[in-house]
C-alpha cells in the first residue's frame, strides 16, 4: 500500500511559457507591455470543479498560471481494483497584441508518482488553438511502478508542422483537456495501489504550455531566425529508470549555428548536472536535436 501522506497537498498548477523573441535582437521592437491578456476563463470537470481554479498572467507576458485545489487520482488497492481518472477541460480567450503572433512546440509535465509494482500513472493532454489541433491527447505521460519519485516530462510537437495564431485576430482561445489516471498495468484488474499527483518541492502539479512568439512581418524579425530543440533525457542509476525530460534551446544565424549552440548549452548543463548528482545520467533523446527556421 503506498502512502501518499508522506507528499504534502496543495492546489495543483499549469503554467503556460511564453518565449519572447525580442529578447534575442536588442534592435527588434519588444513585445507591448500588457498587451496579452486573458479577457475570459472557464473550467469544467472531476479534476476542477466550480471554483477551485484560479489563473493569472506573468509581468513578462510569458506565463500564464493556472492553479488547481483538486487534480489528484489515487488507486487504493482492492477498493479500486480498475483505477481511477479524473479530468479537467479549460477555455481560455485570450487578447494578443496587434502584430504579433505565436505557436506552441512543446508542453511540459511535472508532478510526483508513488505507485507499486502492476500499476501505472498516466497524463495527457488535448490543445486546441483557436480550433486547429496541436496536440493530440495520444501523445500521453506514462509512468510504470514500482516508482516513487517525482517526474518531469515533455512531449514536442512537429517543428515542420508548427501552426501559427493569425496575425487578423485580435483574440485566440485555447482549449486544454487534461487527464490523470492510476490504472493496472497489462491487466483490467488488481489489488496494487499508487497515486499520482503534484510536485513535492512546490506542492503543485504543473503543466507547462511552451509557446514561440514572433512579429507577423519578416522585416521585423531579428537576425537569430533558426531554433533549436534537444530534448534532454534524466536518467537514474543503474536500472537507467526515466525521471525527467527535458528541452534545451537556442538560437543562430543560421542550423549550424543554432545547433552548435544548443549543444553547447547540453554539454555545460550534462556536465553540471552530473557532477551534482553521480547517480543520474544526462544525455540528449536518441542523441538527435531538432531545428526550425522562424
Amino acid at each position: 500500500m503506498t502512502n501518499k501522506n508522506k507528499y504534502l497537498f496543495f492546489p495543483c498548477m499549469i503554467s503556460i511559457f511564453f518565449l519572447n523573441t525580442s529578447l534575442l535582437n536588442a534592435a527588434m521592437k519588444s513585445l507591448p507591455k500588457n498587451s496579452f491578456k486573458i479577457s475570459s476563463f472557464k473550467s469544467k470537470g472531476s479534476g476542477c470543479p466550480g471554483n477551485t481554479v484560479y489563473t493569472n498572467i506573468s509581468p513578462d507576458q510569458e506565463v500564464i498560471t493556472m492553479i488547481f485545489d483538486d487534480f489528484i487520482v489515487e488507486k487504493n488497492g482492492n477498493n479500486d481494483p480498475f483505477g481511477s481518472q479524473k479530468n479537467c477541460n479549460i477555455e481560455i480567450n485570450l487578447k494578443k497584441p496587434k502584430g504579433w503572433t505565436f505557436s506552441m512546440y512543446s508542453v511540459d509535465f511535472e508532478g510526483v508518482s508513488d505507485l507499486e509494482p502492476r500499476v501505472a500513472g498516466s497524463h495527457k493532454t488535448e490543445i486546441i488553438l483557436s480550433g486547429a489541433k496541436l496536440l493530440n491527447n495520444k501523445d500521453k505521460v506514462n509512468i510504470i511502478g514500482p516508482y516513487s519519485n517525482e517526474y518531469m516530462r515533455t512531449i514536442n510537437a512537429d517543428l515542420k508542422k508548427l501552426r501559427w495564431e493569425s496575425c487578423e485576430k485580435k483574440t485566440s482561445r485555447i482549449n486544454i483537456k487534461s487527464e490523470i489516471a492510476v490504472r493496472p498495468h497489462l491487466e483490467k484488474k488488481n489489488s496494487s495501489s499508487g497515486f499520482i499527483a503534484m510536485n513535492t518541492s512546490e506542492g503543485k502539479i504543473k503543466q507547462k504550455l511552451n509557446l514561440l512568439w514572433r512579429p507577423c512581418f519578416e522585416e521585423k524579425r531579428p537576425q537569430l531566425d533558426w531554433l533549436t530543440l534537444c530534448e534532454i533525457n534524466i536518467y537514474k542509476k543503474p536500472a537507467k529508470k526515466l525521471v525527467k525530460s527535458f528541452n534545451i534551446k537556442a538560437r543562430g544565424k543560421s542550423e549550424k549555428s543554432s545547433l552548435k549552440n544548443s549543444r553547447n548549452k547540453v554539454k555545460e548543463f550534462c556536465k553540471e548536472y552530473s557532477d551534482e548528482n553521480p547517480q543520474r545520467i544526462c544525455k540528449i533523446k536518441n542523441s538527435k536535436c531538432k531545428s526550425i527556421r522562424l
